[in-house]
């Protein structure tokens, strides 16, 4: 009896059915008889026809599938066993072939290690917060004045209190200046000791951090002129006290009425290297409000964001625009959180460096994926013959991907080692040109990064292989043989055609970042900084109090020095150019007569002493340098540079004129000279304007000493160093330095970042260079009897090698076509990282692309080699 199609069951029923009751004739004779009980039930009763079909349904569902569990239940392998039984066989599949598991190690080991070290420093410097409660709270306040050019600047005593007393986005504001002072010889204490230290308002509640020993200071502690409490370091404690509790209620000198009240936590140190703290009265009726000398920081309240405080601050520096035009006119301030504003530049830099290194982890798993490829031809009879005899697919990728976690797992713990070595690589090669870097280390976050990386690494090379070989067909493929299987290749080429154009974003990243730094070393600073020694005294006591009395030093100490074998002159100087150190100082100036803007024109300040253009290697354009006839009694003299002479003195002569140093002079002051312009900080930055004066006429207590020896300055540091300390026992001389390696530091970022995109590049080449020779090589085994046939039949060895080393040509015009446009994309990231060259320099293309040509030229030519050199009779004989 054939049912209706008005009489059929319940469709979910059925296919459920369908799904569980086998094909055949006992599964047809059960859908059958359901059928007809169930036609026989609906003629009574449709829905009583429903619920016994349902039943019968669950119910043969029920039965067949504890059959099915029963059938197979002595067979089924527990998940955790199939796993350990995966693994020790692919430890030793992995065991009998040594030479292809050392290279897989070798390179996901340095990959991986490379990604170690770099993520390590980004977790340090970026990622891990400031050692503060709530840091993201905390931001730095930076004033800026745009119409002025000034991008960055300090802050004023009464611009501070208004802040202080107007805002509503902060729970508390502090200032501070820095500043340095020697701690006098004792028998106890070791001899005279220079430490920097801070003048602060409210620091320590807006870092939120109290003293680990002692008090923080209290409204009585500061009081005009010297202050009543010291809190200084652990470093400091330690060094000079041995740690004694008994320092609090000491006093910092002898005579002096501060008196240590606290000792900080270890380890803390704001701003980076100051070791005392003492507390500053602010006061607006005798500090000018356009003197801006002080730094700030701030705490926002809980649930207000930067943007709103910048809002909120902006409204302000309006309404202290209008009312005060004179020292506020386009003055602003800028709210920048803390974190971002001590990590500067170098957030850019590391950024980079992780895309980058992060390319070189893709080439490396390419080209483990290769080789992985190459390896799977030698096993696919084993396979097909593991396929023959009723290993699932998933069964055989399972063992694939099982063997790709081990090596990649493996990988990593060599990763681990490597990446440690190259962490202390790094930390040594940036110097201090990337903030808190030192800090970096291989703690837990990062290890489970590596671990998440060499994972995620196996996976990914380990997922085309296993796809390869748990393909349907191998069976199949194995019966016709692999005769032209190289040509056929294309997964493996593409691998390769993706490892050039990755390898050639990386080199042209490379080049341009040398270019860029090798600009920057010829850079011309403006003097000669090769022979020449630095070293920093800031007098202090009652007796540098007395008038003249730090001019007489600094000139007995030049004497001294000078008269030293192997010195060839001497000076000094308030502040070092290319930010080598020293106080900055920044005034306004104006000509008298003429109009000008409301603080007067922007320039540096710089106090010298007689002959120190001479010492730096300066060029004297016009005019003279300062000498014995400019004293406090003389006239008022001034040397400016090339940038004020041509800025403001355009188709005039400079010599003989007068400015006047705004609001800090009542004197104008007359042009004796012009010099040549200096890089005082930043050596891609134009040179700025500048004015030099003498110390015998705006005298001052902390000066650097400029040496010029005959031959390596270090060679003459000691005597040097002890010919200044002969002046006066009392006074230390510090921060000994070599301008040479001031000349280091300031090209200390972009040396970081040459050498290590350099590196990556050089990695990600041979990686490239591997995986081509390898591709190449399969492709001559493959071909093997074609090109013996070609050879017995008269075609010239040249011919057989170029058909190798074309089909190599092929794979690297793919790669230069993709890796161009991502290169020229991805070079125009580095923005301002770049000097002297554009981010598509022609120049850095053609070489990159020579060199490239190059390497894939020799990866393919060794193999054509081989391929020459096939014996024809054989390949006849095969035949």
């Amino acid at each position: 009896m054939r049912a209706t199609a008005t009489s059929m069951p319940p469709r979910l029923a059925r296919w459920l059915l369908d799904r569980i009751v086998p094909r055949g004739p006992e599964g047809d004779t059960i859908r059958g008889d359901l059928l007809e009980e169930y036609a026989a039930r609906r003629a009574r009763s449709l829905a009583a026809a429903w619920c016994w079909y349902w039943l019968a349904t669950l119910s043969i569902l029920l039965r067949y599938r504890r059959r099915q569990s029963q059938s197979v239940g002595s067979s089924r392998q527990p998940l955790l066993a199939a796993v350990a039984q995966d693994v020790r066989y692919g430890a030793r599949t992995l065991i009998k072939a040594p030479a292809f598991t050392a290279v897989v190690l070798i390179t996901l080991g340095l990959g991986i290690g490379a990604n170690t070290a770099i993520f390590s420093a980004l977790d340090a410097v970026l990622l891990q917060p400031l050692p503060y409660p709530d840091p993201h709270r905390l931001v730095r306040l930076v004033s800026e004045n745009p119409t002025m050019g000034i991008s960055s600047s300090n802050v004023s005593a009464a611009d501070f209190l208004d802040w202080q007393r107007d805002t509503r986005a902060f729970e508390s504001l502090a200032a501070f200046s820095t500043f340095s002072t020697s701690i006098g010889a004792s028998a106890a204490q070791g001899g005279a000791e220079r430490i920097a230290g801070v003048f602060e308002t409210n620091l320590f509640t807006v870092l939120g951090i109290a003293p680990a020993i002692g008090r923080d200071f209290n409204g009585g502690d500061a009081h005009p002129g010297l202050a009543s409490a010291a809190i200084v370091s652990d470093g400091f404690w330690q060094r000079r006290f041995g740690g004694d509790p008994g320092i609090l209620g000491k006093t910092l000198r002898p005579g002096s009425p501060t008196a240590f009240v606290g000792v900080m936590p270890r380890g803390f140190a704001f701003p980076d290297d100051v070791e005392l703290w003492i507390p500053d009265l602010l006061n607006p009726a005798s500090d000018p409000r356009d003197n801006r000398d002080l730094e700030a920081v701030g705490r926002l309240r809980a649930g207000v964001s930067v943007r709103q405080a910048q809002a909120e601050l902006d409204a302000i520096s309006q309404r202290l625009d209008t009312a005060f035009p004179a020292s506020n006119r386009g003055w602003r301030v800028r709210v920048v959180p803390l974190t971002d504003y001590i990590v500067g530049d170098a957030r850019r830099t590391l950024l980079l460096l992780v895309g980058a290194v992060a390319l070189v982890m893709l080439v490396a798993c390419a080209n483990v994926a290769n080789l992985f490829l190459a390896h799977a031809a030698g096993r696919q009879r084993e396979i097909a013959v593991r396929a023959a005899i009723g290993a699932a697919r998933g069964r055989i990728a399972r063992q694939v991907l099982t063997e790709s976690l081990l090596l990649s797992l493996a990988a990593g713990g060599i990763g681990i080692l490597i990446g440690r070595a190259a962490l202390r690589l790094l930390i040594a090669i940036a110097g201090s040109g990337i903030p808190r870097l030192e800090h970096a280390t291989l703690d837990r976050t990062v290890l489970l990064f590596t671990l998440a990386v060499s994972i995620g690494t196996g996976l990914l090379f380990g997922l085309l292989p296993a796809l390869h070989l748990s393909r349907a067909g191998l069976l199949q493929m194995l019966r016709e043989g692999s005769r032209g299987a190289g040509t056929r290749s294309r997964t493996r080429q593409a691998l390769v055609v993706a490892e050039v154009a990755i390898a050639l974003v990386l080199l042209v990243s490379a080049g341009l970042l040398a270019r860029s730094f090798q600009g920057l070393q010829r850079v011309d600073v403006g003097f000669d900084p090769h022979q020449l020694l630095t070293m920093r005294v800031t007098l202090g006591g009652a007796k540098y109090r007395q008038r003249g009395a730090d001019v007489r030093y600094f000139q007995q100490a030049i004497e001294r020095v000078t008269a030293l074998p192997g010195v060839r002159s001497a000076a000094a100087v308030l502040s070092l150019p290319v930010g080598g150190g020293g106080f900055y100082l920044g005034r306004g100036f104006i000509r008298p007569g003429l109009s000008h803007p409301v603080e007067g024109y922007s320039a540096g300040f710089q106090i010298v002493t007689p002959g120190y253009f001479k010492t730096l290697g300066m060029p004297m354009l016009a005019g003279r340098d300062f000498d014995a006839r400019d004293t406090t009694a003389s006239p008022q003299v001034v040397v400016i540079n090339r940038t004020v002479a041509s800025r403001f003195f355009a188709g005039e002569n400079p010599i003989g004129q007068k400015v006047l140093v705004w609001k800090d002079e009542k004197t104008p002051r007359e042009i004796i000279g012009v010099v040549g312009d200096l890089k005082s900080n930043d050596l891609a930055a134009a040179a700025g304007a500048e004015m030099f004066v003498p110390d015998t006429q705006s005298e001052v207590d902390d000066m650097t000493l400029v040496v010029r020896t005959d031959g390596a300055p270090a060679a003459s540091a000691a005597a040097v160093k002890a010919a200044v300390e002969g002046v006066d026992r009392t006074q230390a001389v510090y921060d000994v330095k070599t301008f040479d390696s001031i000349m280091a530091k300031a090209l200390a970022q972009q040396r970081f970042s040459v050498m290590l995109f350099a590196a990556f590049a050089a990695l990600a080449l041979a990686l490239a260079a591997v995986g081509l020779y390898g591709v190449m090589t399969h492709v001559v085994n493959a071909r093997a009897h074609e090109m013996g046939v070609r050879l017995a039949l008269g075609a010239r060895p040249a011919s057989v090698r170029g058909l190798v080393v074309n089909q190599a040509l092929r794979l690297l015009a793919i790669g230069l076509a993709v890796g161009v446009p991502l290169s020229l994309a991805a070079a125009r990231l580095f923005g301002k990282l770049l000097y002297g060259v554009g981010p598509s320099d022609p120049l850095t293309l053609v070489a990159v692309v020579a060199t490239l040509a190059g390497v894939a030229w020799v990866s393919a030519w060794i193999p054509a080699l081989r391929a020459t050199r096939i014996d024809p009779a054989s390949a006849l004989r095969a035949e």
